[in-house]
């Protein structure tokens, strides 16, 4: 064994020739070896039934992976307060991602810190359950910290005909920080409630990350993009903690054959940004509508002249919005009447002593290299609605 220690002025060479020192770098070797497999080993449960699910939940701790063997899982609620840690988080995943089906009212409740639910494909749903006039969501991440939705479907999965125009959220999350929602498919979502919803009723920051997802085929209530709010894809905050900040990431998201509302992104907090998102044959736009200091770059929007459409819509303070490419903009409503909510990129007025759930004056913002191609309205300044008149 020789060690080298090359200088420009000299070279000094160790050899190691006593075989004791050598056995023993080789036992303190094998020992970090030995202990870095006990801290990373997961203990591993693969169920087949309801029951089993249960109770592998149950006894579910740090390092816990269970797996749910491939097949159709109807009317199944997994209801999981646990903690994992960052090396060992608590896992439940599918046996093969998109073979594991959750039927009927399925739906899952996460509490508690590191947890992993992964691979499941939500379909075919029958009569959901429902918490007074609200459906409960699919997921659901109550003071979830580190905790993560990923690599999940939810196709459809709409209720009841009569269930179809109640309040349901597909993903919700209450008061959780450093979690992450990426890589699923959000398909055929109808009805009100958004797909994603943080809705941050304390002020902390969360931290939240949303990317990598896929938002289709969203049909508004009575096939009215101009008529209920509440549906769109991602909203993160709320009017009343919508001063204090978030933090939140939303990146590398596709959203295509989308119509909702006008905001497709409802962002009511700050500090929020948005990046390398494509919107493509839609209506709507993204909405910077509650919160200050956000950032939207780097995104497209392919409006295929769909009326009723826009890339950014912009209310409040020190916003930055650059970099993004903007094409077929139509921005007038279907009946072909014209609106104040749309448009390439819409600089909004305010309200004079605006409440929080009112619109604030656009202030010390910053609007910078972005392309516009065949929109009728590219830049609009000043706009107004629900008695805005301060610019």
């Amino acid at each position: 064994y020789k060690v080298f220690n090359i200088n420009k002025n000299y070279r000094t060479i160790i050899i190691l020739k006593n075989k004791n020192i050598m056995h023993r770098i080789l036992k303190i070797y094998t020992l970090i070896l030995l202990v870095f497999f006990i801290n990373t080993t997961k203990s591993q449960t693969i169920v087949s039934t309801n029951s089993e699910l249960q109770t592998a939940v149950s006894n579910a701790t740090a390092g816990s992976e269970i797996i749910l063997a491939n097949g159709t899982w109807n009317n199944v609620f997994i209801n999981i307060n646990k903690s994992g840690t960052a090396s060992q988080p608590i896992t439940i995943t599918a046996q093969k991602p998109g073979s594991v089906f959750m039927t009927g009212n399925s739906r899952v409740y996460m509490r508690g810190n590191y947890i992993t639910v992964s691979g499941l494909a939500f379909q075919n749903p029958s009569n959901l359950v429902v918490s007074g006039s609200t459906i409960e969501p699919i997921f659901e991440l109550n003071q979830c910290d580190n905790c993560k939705v990923i690599n999940n479907k939810i196709d459809s999965y709409n209720g009841t005909e009569t269930q179809k125009t109640m309040k349901f959220k597909w993903v919700y999350i209450v008061d959780g920080q450093h979690n992450e929602i990426s890589h699923n498919s959000f398909i055929g979502k109808y009805g009100v409630g958004s797909i994603i919803n943080d809705n941050r009723s304390k002020a902390n920051a969360d931290y939240l990350k949303i990317h990598h997802n896929y938002f289709a085929d969203r049909v508004p209530v009575d096939n009215d993009i101009n008529g209920l709010n509440d549906q769109d894809a991602i909203r993160i905050g709320t009017s009343s903690t919508s001063l204090s900040d978030s933090f939140s990431e939303v990146y590398d998201n596709y959203f295509n054959n989308w119509s909702g509302e006008v905001e497709i992104i409802s962002n009511k907090s700050g500090k929020n940004k948005y990046y390398n998102n494509t919107f493509r044959d839609y209506q709507g736009t993204l909405t910077l509508r509650h919160g200050n200091g956000c950032e939207v770059y780097s995104n497209y929007f392919f409006a295929n002249n769909n009326s009723f459409t826009g890339g950014v819509r912009i209310i409040g303070e020190n916003h930055k919005v650059y970099n993004n490419y903007i094409e077929g903009i139509n921005s007038f409503k279907p009946s072909g009447s014209s609106s104040s909510v749309t448009g390439g990129i819409n600089v909004m007025n305010g309200v004079t002593n605006s409440e929080l759930n009112q619109y604030f004056q656009v202030k010390n913002t910053v609007v910078v290299n972005n392309t516009f191609v065949n929109c009728d309205y590219a830049l609009r300044i000043g706009t107004s609605v629900g008695g805005t008149s301060v610019d």
